[in-house]
C-alpha cells in the first residue's frame, strides 16, 4: 500500500514533464525504450547503458 502511494506521487511530475516535452520526439523515444521514470531519474546512466549496448553489438 505504501509503495503504491509513493509510485503515484512520483508519476505525477513525470506526466507533467511529458506534456511539456510533447514536441520533442527524441524524448519520447528515450522514455519508451528505457521506461519513463528510469530515464528521468538518471539520464547519465541511461546514456552509459546505451554506449555499452552499442559497443557490445559491434
Amino acid at each position: 500500500m505504501v509503495e503504491r502511494e509513493v509510485l503515484k506521487e512520483e508519476r505525477i511530475p513525470f506526466e507533467k514533464k511529458v506534456k511539456e516535452d510533447d514536441e520533442l520526439p527524441k524524448g519520447e523515444l528515450i522514455t519508451e525504450q528505457m521506461g519513463n521514470e528510469g530515464f528521468l531519474r538518471s539520464p547519465i546512466m541511461y546514456l552509459k547503458q546505451m554506449e555499452r549496448k552499442s559497443v557490445n553489438r559491434s
